[in-house]
């Protein structure tokens, strides 16, 4: 299964327009009840990431999405305030960022790599 996790900077207008293409991605009670639901359950309830689940594609193969906000991860990976995100990172990952996007998210990432070494580091035994 292919695992996305699309980072956007506006949560509410990306559910409004994502409702609109593929509202048979979300879960129905939120999917009538709207785009500010969803918003309102992503970051409010949560590590602040909303999950779409066994998406089908046109070409056979199922997918899960998250949509998370840009200020939400930034604070997760320089904070660990959830560390669901943080965590999920820690391992190999492939990052599309569009050109002109390096900012603050890719310092972020390599701070939480950072972090999490330093964190093992710690955690080593004083003695074999």
């Amino acid at each position: 299964m292919v695992d996305l996790i699309f980072v956007v900077r506006n949560v509410n207008q990306w559910h409004a327009e994502n409702l609109k293409l593929n509202p048979k991605h979300y879960a129905q009670p939120l999917r009538f009840l709207g785009h500010k639901a969803i918003t309102n359950v992503q970051e409010k309830w949560g590590a602040k990431v909303y999950y779409n689940t066994l998406v089908k594609m046109k070409e056979g193969y199922t997918i899960k999405y998250g949509v998370v906000s840009e200020v939400s991860l930034v604070e997760d990976l320089l904070d660990w305030t959830d560390i669901y995100l943080a965590g999920r990172l820690h391992k190999p990952v492939k990052i599309l960022m569009e050109p002109n996007e390096y900012s603050q998210l890719t310092t972020a990432l390599v701070q939480n790599l950072h972090s999490a070494v330093h964190a093992a580091l710690l955690l080593l035994p004083q003695k074999n």
